[in-house]
C-alpha cells in the first residue's frame, strides 16, 4: 500500500497506492512507516494518493 516516502524538514511525505486516504488501514501503514522506518514524531505527516489527493495528519 505504501509506495514511497521521504522526509522534508519536520514533515514526512508518504505516497500510497489507491485513493482511500482516510481508511484505518492506510493510517496504520503510514504510522508504521513513520515510527518503524524513520523512528520519530513529525509535526506533519502528509499522505498522497495516486490521484494526487492528499491528507495531512498533524502531531503524529
Amino acid at each position: 500500500m505504501v509506495k514511497s516516502s521521504f522526509m522534508m524538514g519536520p514533515k514526512l511525505v508518504v505516497f500510497v497506492k489507491g485513493n482511500d486516504l482516510e481508511s484505518p488501514q492506510v493510517f496504520n501503514e503510514v504510522r508504521n512507516v513513520a515510527y518503524g522506518q524513520y523512528g520519530g514524531k513529525f509535526a506533519e505527516l502528509v499522505v498522497v494518493g495516486e490521484d494526487q489527493s492528499s491528507i495531512i495528519f498533524k502531531g503524529i
